[in-house]
């Protein structure tokens, strides 16, 4: 049998595994090896390593051990032919990685954890770890901290847990830091907490901080995949479409949609429902900290100038804003023909813009907006109004057609699966 748990990083994955492992231990009386394979680490562990490992803890002779993968691998397979034996395979990397160590004996088993799904893998089990319940954080927290100080401040733990994503790593932190600090009120760490720059810096103690979880995923990615998991953080909102994303990151939507999902795969970006992504909370505070410069494998690490402050980032979020402007003008005339907001918005969307044939916003749009507005109105006393509006005012017209129009978008244009304010 063939287990394997994948999850983000700081998820919990290991401790479940460790967990397991110790409850079946009876089932497996002929023991248990463990392997962390450092998947996430820069050089991951060799399998032909790890195999000479699990030999000699068999009782294999050092030197009776082969050279070569294939050669230790079939011996492994003889050596533990007729035992119950449990392997727990740690932070594997993929598929790869993991097939040369399985044991293939009927009476073995084998538990990996990972923050990709081996692919191709013959597993029996899957499971997905996700963050956990408000109840399991707080039931977290009061066992580290006391029950009496979680009773007495119930509603500030509450804040607290949401604060740190229910993420399990983050509660064990904070957890820490307050079991360290008796003086310390739950609100307070509660508010340090509350500011969002600073959240990630908060989350650490010792050798535990969220932040270094983190960025062993990010090491993995390639610049198009750091690039991408940057710039679609930048953008607030609980969500975002295809459609927008692609706008965002200035690519069609099939080149746009194959990155994504690579962020996916990697447990960086979640997948609610086809065609729509969101992030943790504290993933996207890990990305706007990211620097533009030396992002993905060996790039630098700093947080100083992160990608939600480049020049980059304000680029893709104009070319957002175009492909909002030119979805509301669409819906607009779906929704209520003839209306003039619509064509104050700009000139209606060709049909490319609703299909995935690599279409991209155009250039200008949004800053002819203004102009638009200054000379559309007919009568001559509005316009003379129009041509004597600063600019703040021009601003917020065109700021309640937006609002005017996401109306209109929401009821015409969005799927049912689109939340009030995700962006499509």
């Amino acid at each position: 049998m063939i287990a394997t748990v994948v999850g983000m990083g700081g998820v919990g994955k290991t401790a479940l595994a460790l967990h397991v492992a110790h409850r079946v231990r009876e089932t497996y009386p002929d023991g248990q090896l463990y392997a962390d394979l450092r998947g996430s680490d820069p050089v991951p562990a060799d399998p032909e390593a790890v195999l000479s490992s699990f030999l000699v803890a068999l009782g294999v002779p050092g030197d009776a051990v082969p050279d070569g993968l294939d050669a230790r691998s079939a011996l492994f397979r003889s050596v533990v032919d007729g035992r119950r034996l449990l392997l727990v395979l740690d932070n594997a990397k993929d598929a790869a990685q993991i097939r040369p160590l399985l044991p293939g004996a009927v009476g073995c088993a084998v538990l990996t954890t990972g923050r990709t799904r081996p692919a191709g893998l013959p597993a029996t089990v899957q499971v997905d770890l996700d963050v956990f319940q408000p109840s399991e954080a707080l039931d977290l927290l009061g066992r580290t901290i006391g029950a009496e100080r979680l009773t007495a401040e119930r509603e500030a733990a509450l804040e607290l847990v949401v604060a740190c994503g229910y993420l399990p790593l983050a509660v064990r932190i904070v957890a820490a830091r307050l079991a360290a600090r008796p003086g310390w009120t739950v609100q307070t760490l509660s508010r340090r907490l509350q500011v969002e720059r600073r959240r990630i810096d908060e989350l650490r103690i010792g050798d535990l901080a969220v932040a270094a979880a983190f960025e062993l995923s990010y090491r993995q990615l390639t610049a198009d995949q750091a690039r991408a998991f940057r710039l679609v953080a930048s953008v607030d909102g609980p969500d975002i479409g295809l459609p927008a994303a692609a706008a965002l990151l200035d690519l069609d939507e099939y080149d746009a949609e194959d990155l994504l999902e690579a962020l996916v795969d990697v447990a960086m970006v979640e997948s609610p429902f086809p065609g729509r992504y969101r992030y943790h909370d504290l993933l996207r505070a890990f990305a706007r900290r990211r620097p533009v410069e030396g992002a993905g494998a060996g790039g630098s690490s700093s947080a100083a100038g992160g990608a939600a402050d480049s020049g980059e980032a304000v680029a893709a979020r104009d070319r957002l804003l175009d492909h909002l402007l030119a979805t509301a003008c669409t819906a607009f005339q779906h929704a209520v023909p003839g209306d003039p907001a619509a064509g104050a918005l700009g000139r209606p969307a060709p049909p490319a813009w609703r299909c995935r044939d690599g279409t991209r916003p155009g250039s200008g749009r949004r800053r002819n907006v203004r102009a638009r507005w200054r000379w559309r109105p007919r009568s001559p006393r509005r316009r003379e109004r129009a041509r004597r509006a600063p600019p703040r005012a021009a601003r917020q017209t065109v700021r309640w057609a937006v609002r005017r129009a996401a109306r209109c978008c929401r009821t015409a244009h969005r799927g049912p699966r689109c939340g009030p304010r995700s962006i499509c």
